[in-house]
């Protein structure tokens, strides 16, 4: 296999971007593979086995015993299932690249088998514990804690209350049913996904996460709301709009979108004191900036998660003919806000010497609060960076989007990618650009969902522009232009069933 070499790109033209796509195939490739053969090697291990040193490549799952974070014996919720709707999203992907046929139809089996599998588990799992998720639970599936000496404690889930671990299964739940074709459990997805909306919408949604990471304090504080219930929601909705004709998925997409932006985005100077488009990552119950000692904070790469969210729920609420003329209208307002959002967002927390994105960055100061910059920022804003650019209606706007698009491919494939572990990104640099050992979300590696999911994102989005011209369908006009992307479309459908 000939070495790896980051393509590292001068212009943001789109036959310049077009030129990413062998280089992302083989990246997302290698991950697939290492997910592929370490759980045919773990047969006893009915989970996704991303547990790899990515500074080393030493094999972490096999540390058992006692309370180690990083071993078999503490199983990540997140990780199992981001890790399903990622190999889900990989398999529908994989049909439309060029592959050897047997490579192909090889990797397609496994995928099929792999998701199987570990939906069953994480199925039984959450009927065991009341129908919820929890960040961390044993290998038996039982949701744990740690006391003030570093003892493993039980806990027990509240039913009537949703933990950010639902909100990644309920999604990753039916993007496993479509993939292995299980009308029973798309159905329970629909029940589950119906009691994750009803409590996003009562506030009756709790992080569980847990810190790894003095610098990014995180968890469930009662004093402040975040975001995110919503933002990770636009995700789940994206799935299921595409999946089913129900106006009800539509119409809350372009609620959550609403609601984010008149409660965290200054704008038209609704929080004195801050710059137009900054997002505020907390507000206190009564809807002011919370401060961290003293700092309002904003994380730039979930504010550019949060638009590549959206756009990527927007692509399946554009052609519905159910939609209302109050809604055609939002969605045209937020063509043109969001890619304003972005770019805005990615000024903020980019760091022009290493190319990075930091952590957060207080608003008040202007200046960054953490400046590690975590891996995953740069593929969710390279996401909506090219989705922005086909939305927005301006020409300068769209050339700034898709060179935000380009400065974070250089800087993951400059710097991120570790050649040496299955092309896996290294999970946080320093302000230097040195990779360092903070870990930004889990122990665990990325199962190709912020990496692999985004990027399928983009490069279906970039080729989608290179056919079309540029600019999407804005709903009500340029009739011409939404009948060459309908013909698009329909010909990327047939590819995908020869295939």
């Amino acid at each position: 296999m000939k070495p790896f070499k980051p393509l590292i790109l001068k212009s943001a033209a789109l036959p310049q971007l077009r030129r990413l796509a062998p280089v992302y195939r083989r990246v997302l490739l290698a991950g697939v593979d290492c997910i592929i053969a370490r759980f045919l090697r773990n047969g006893d291990y009915p989970f996704i086995d991303t547990k790899i040193d990515i500074f080393t490549g030493r094999d972490l799952s096999r540390i058992v015993g006692g309370v180690d974070i990083f071993g078999r014996d503490t199983v990540y919720s997140w990780i199992q299932s981001r890790g399903m709707e990622a190999l889900a999203g990989h398999a529908a992907w994989i049909r439309t690249i060029p592959l050897p046929a047997a490579r192909k139809k090889r990797c397609l089996a496994e995928l099929h088998r792999i998701l199987e599998s570990v939906t069953r588990k994480m199925e039984a799992i959450r009927r065991r514990n009341g129908g919820g998720l929890y960040f961390w639970m044993d290998k038996h599936g039982h949701p744990f804690g740690f006391d003030s000496l570093a003892r493993k404690i039980p806990v027990k889930l509240d039913p009537a209350v949703a933990t950010l671990s639902d909100s990644f299964h309920v999604k990753a739940l039916a993007a496993a049913a479509e993939l292995i074709k299980d009308r029973s459990l798309m159905k329970e997805a629909r029940r589950y996904f119906a009691r994750w909306i009803r409590c996003v919408k009562a506030d009756r949604v709790r992080s569980d996460q847990q810190p790894f990471d003095p610098k990014n304090p995180v968890g469930h504080a009662p004093n402040r709301k975040s975001h995110g219930a919503r933002m990770i929601t636009l995700g789940g909705l994206a799935v299921y709009a595409r999946l089913f004709k129900d106006a009800a998925y539509t119409r809350d997409g372009i609620e959550f979108i609403a609601h984010i932006l008149d409660c965290h985005v200054n704008i038209g100077g609704r929080f004195p004191g801050l710059k137009e488009l900054d997002f505020v990552e907390y507000i206190d119950l009564n809807g002011n900036p919370c401060r961290a000692d003293g700092d309002i904070l904003c994380d730039p790469g979930h504010a550019m998660e949060f638009v590549g969210l959206a756009f990527k729920f927007l692509a399946q609420a554009r052609g519905r003919k159910t939609l209302t003329a109050k809604q055609r209208s939002a969605i045209a307002r937020y063509d043109e806000i969001l890619p304003r959002i972005l770019l805005h967002a990615f000024e903020l927390g980019v760091n022009k010497r290493v190319g990075g994105i930091c952590k957060t960055v207080s608003l008040n100061r202007r200046v960054p609060r953490d400046s590690d910059m975590p891996w995953w920022n740069l593929p969710e804003t390279m996401r909506a960076a090219m989705f922005a650019a086909g939305a927005t209606p301006d020409a300068r706007v769209r050339a700034a989007c898709l060179d935000v698009a380009r400065r974070c491919s250089n800087a993951f494939l400059g710097r991120f990618v570790n050649p040496k572990v299955h092309l896996m990104a290294y999970q946080t640099l320093d302000a230097g650009g040195k990779p360092v050992r903070t870990i930004p979300g889990t122990p665990d590696l990325d199962p190709g969902y912020h990496t692999g999911l985004s990027i399928i994102d983009f490069l279906n989005e970039l080729q989608r522009q290179s056919v079309v011209g540029g600019r999407q369908s804005v709903v009500g006009g340029r009739r011409e232009e939404g009948r060459r992307l309908r013909m698009a479309r329909a010909k990327s459908f047939k590819d995908r069933e020869d295939a």
